[in-house]
């Protein structure tokens, strides 16, 4: 949680509303005030009278006192009360999502420049999500190469055109995920994952809300209500336009404004020989009412500690914590034998986001996997939240050969798990539990490793 105010000088609505969503998240503050002061004032009184010898005036300072306490309960209740209510003002600007002039999505027109092109990179994609990866950083990644980081002082800090839209942005955020929206620290990747010599990246700090009106708004754009132009395109965040062509912006680019948290998931296998695989509920931040990896999240500050500038053990540190968190898992019981780093991507649909992706051996069974109370929100119920793929089965579907739409593979894999829990709903694979499935295929494919052996 951050302890100081945003502030904001051109516009009243803005700097109003940042106000009033900072009181917001300190009410808790003043609430602790305000039970100091009135049984403060109410010990005070009745020393006083004590002290003086005022026997008569004892049953006067007990009233009183009794009189401060329920004002006190009275502005609680008031407290509560308002913090039921809306603290955003109405919305200023409304979003509409990109489109292209031939395709309804325009990240079906994006394209790789020269560098990704010559580390490997490629698209992958089904419908209107796509990605893209490179089999030979997911083998460096996946191999002893050490890789460092660099950590950077100075902040990033949004543009100004999309911060103009935060409030509308958390307004919508905030209502669907019916909860308060914390402004936490972020780490965020500004180097990219290329064949270079020096294995050093750059990373630098941000924020949570920077990551929600840049990558999370960069398929939108973003327009007054009674006005025809843009406050500004979500798109012209992380793409170049050069000879008519979208070009998809290196990280490391000054050109790319978007925060570009960076992202961490991993698919987890239990000691009776089950990959886990989670149901979101319509109250996630995403993926909502869709499967997800075992454990799934964004870097925070805490995630560098002890890590010393290596990077993987950076990347470990917050799949291992997401992990431990989304499953129920209990720390002090060491629950988490190994994770191994198997893929990185950038998410198209997410401004590009950078993301890793990793396979955990687990020290428990599949029935010790359920989501705490406080994350529980966030998936389906406790019969529904928790689903799982046999390793046999996955063993048989990788010896009849994986086949060229490596994606639609993954697919069947996912379904056919589905079916023999006999889930009736049909929920949709993320793209996060996609690519970490992908990823986990290669790798195995790769070491020629059996998933009983790892």
């Amino acid at each position: 949680m951050v302890n100081k105010k945003i502030e904001v000088t051109k516009n009243n609505i803005l700097k109003k509303f940042y106000n009033r969503w900072y009181e917001g998240w300190t009410r808790c503050h003043i609430i602790k005030h305000y039970l100091i002061l009135w049984s403060t004032l109410s010990r005070v009184l009745m020393l006083f009278t004590t002290v003086v010898g005022y026997w008569s005036y004892v049953h006067y300072s007990i009233a009183l006192a009794t009189v401060m306490l329920l004002c006190s309960f009275a502005l609680l209740l008031v407290e509560f009360k308002n913090s039921n209510k809306k603290v955003i003002e109405k919305p200023f600007c409304r979003e509409e999502q990109c489109v292209s002039k031939t395709n309804n999505c325009f990240l079906k027109e994006i394209k790789l420049n020269k560098e990704y092109k010559d580390s490997g990179y490629k698209i992958i994609g089904f419908g209107n999500r796509f990605s893209i990866y490179s089999k030979y950083i997911n083998r460096n990644l996946s191999s002893d190469k050490k890789y460092r980081y660099n950590l950077d002082i100075v902040s990033f800090k949004a543009p100004k055109e999309s911060l103009k839209c935060l409030p509308s942005i958390l307004s919508y955020r905030a209502k669907k995920k019916r909860s308060i929206l914390y402004n936490n620290k972020k780490i965020r990747l500004c180097a990219d994952m290329f064949k270079t010599p020096t294995n050093e990246l750059n990373l630098q700090f941000t924020d949570y809300f920077s990551g929600e009106c840049t990558n999370d708004a960069s398929c939108n754009y973003y327009k007054h209500p009674n006005k025809i132009k843009n406050i500004f395109s979500g798109h012209d965040l992380f793409i170049e336009k050069n000879k008519g062509d979208s070009f998809l912006l290196n990280l490391s680019d000054s050109n790319n404004h978007c925060a570009n948290r960076i992202g961490a998931q991993t698919l987890a296998l239990t000691t009776d020989g089950y990959i886990i695989i989670l149901h979101q509920s319509g109250r996630a931040a995403y993926s909502k009412n869709k499967l997800v990896p075992s454990g799934s999240g964004s870097a925070d500050k805490k995630d560098l500690k002890g890590t010393k500038g290596d990077l993987k053990k950076f990347i470990i540190n917050i799949m291992e914590r997401e992990l431990i968190q989304e499953c129920g898992l209990k720390k002090t019981e060491n629950p988490i034998k190994k994770t191994k780093i198997i893929g990185f991507s950038r998410t198209l649909q997410r401004g590009g986001k950078p993301e890793f992706f990793g396979f955990s051996k687990l020290n428990v069974d599949s029935n010790v996997i359920n989501p705490p109370n406080d994350e529980r929100i966030f998936f389906k119920e406790k019969e529904k939240n928790v689903s799982r793929i046999s390793i046999s089965e996955f063993a048989h579907h990788m010896n009849n050969g994986i086949p060229k739409n490596i994606w639609a593979f993954a697919e069947k894999i996912i379904s056919n798990a589905l079916e023999k829990e006999n889930k009736k709903e049909k929920e949709m694979a993320s793209t996060a539990l996609l690519l970490n499935l992908i990823f986990l295929i290669e790798y195995l494919n790769d070491k020629c490793v059996q998933i009983k052996k790892y």
